[in-house]
Parts: structure tokens; C-alpha cells; sequence
């Protein structure tokens, strides 16, 4: 039979335990808070002025794709040219929306899309000469670097969240609930 001794050691004993693995999981707590704070860092860090032209263009180009499809369409099956029309087009000049690709039934105005997508480059020109003079700030971050790290600290997350839950587990299969 334990005597009452022996059990107020091993309570002690398990006590001692449940301590060093609240101990364990507040330092693993810590270490995500600062992965965590590092990936907010990272996400909200100033883009490389190469990548925020690149996001630039990109944007522009999704302007004028919708366009440049309405004005596809337009050219091949709406209004689509053939020899006839051709013969008589000094005459009589084909009605194609040139620019606003049927889009707003106005086609003598040029669209917001159609202008992005007749002047991708003379806006990107006016964007580089707004930025010319700008100084760029110093902790920008290319999107490859960062995409690059962030998947680390992903990772780091992920496998230090598994770490804490299962002595968290541990905790609670022993009894240890606070």
C-alpha cells in the first residue's frame, strides 16, 4: 500500500510536471507570437519599386482584358469585315466600336477600359515619371523574398502550433485543466 507521503510526492511530482509543461507551452506561445509578428511585418512591409510597377501593369492589363475580349468579339462576329465590306470601307466606313468595343452603346466615346487597353504603356510612362524623384523606402521587400519567407514562417508556425497542442493534450490527459 503507498503510504500518505509517498502519494503527497507524487502529487508534488506531478504538480512539478504540469508546471515545466505550462512552462514549455508559454515559451512556444512566445515563439509563435514573434513568428506571427514577423509574418505581419513581412505582409505589410513596402513592395520593391519593381514589384509595385509590376502590380501596376497588372492592373492595367486586367482593365483592358475585359476590352480587348468585348472588342474581339466585335471585330469577328458583330462586325465582322468581308469582301463586300471591304470594296465600299473608303465610301462608307464600317461601323466597328472601335473604342468602346459595344460595351457602353456610346461608340464614338472612348471607354475607361478602352483607354486602358489603347494606352497600357503611355500610363505606365506617366506613372514611372511620377515616380522618378520618389525615393524608395529602404525595408522594401521583393515579392520572391517574401513570398520565400513567409512559407518558412508558415511552416515554423504550423509545426510549433502542433508542438503546443500536444502539450496542451498532455496537460489535460493528466488532469491539469488551468
Amino acid at each position: 500500500m503507498t503510504s500518505k507521503n509517498e502519494i503527497k510526492g507524487l502529487l508534488g511530482q506531478v504538480k512539478q510536471a504540469a508546471l515545466a509543461l505550462k512552462d514549455q507551452i508559454s515559451l512556444l506561445d512566445d515563439k509563435i507570437d514573434t513568428l506571427h509578428a514577423r509574418r505581419s511585418f513581412i505582409l505589410s512591409a513596402p513592395l520593391s519599386k519593381d514589384d509595385y510597377m509590376r502590380a501596376i501593369r497588372t492592373s492595367i492589363k486586367a482593365k483592358a482584358g475585359f476590352f480587348e475580349k468585348s472588342l474581339r468579339n466585335a471585330l469577328t462576329k458583330e462586325f465582322k469585315v468581308t469582301y463586300p465590306v471591304m470594296q465600299v470601307a473608303d465610301r462608307h466606313p464600317i461601323n466597328i466600336p472601335f473604342l468602346d468595343a459595344g460595351l457602353t452603346g456610346r461608340p464614338y466615346e472612348l471607354s475607361d477600359r478602352g483607354f486602358y487597353y489603347y494606352y497600357e504603356d503611355a500610363i505606365m510612362s506617366g506613372v514611372e515619371r511620377a515616380l522618378v524623384d520618389e525615393q524608395w523606402p529602404v525595408d522594401a521587400m521583393p515579392a520572391d523574398d517574401r513570398k520565400t519567407e513567409l512559407a518558412a514562417i508558415d511552416a515554423q508556425i504550423e509545426k510549433l502550433t502542433l508542438e503546443r497542442d500536444s502539450l496542451a493534450d498532455d496537460l489535460v490527459s493528466c488532469g491539469v485543466t488551468e
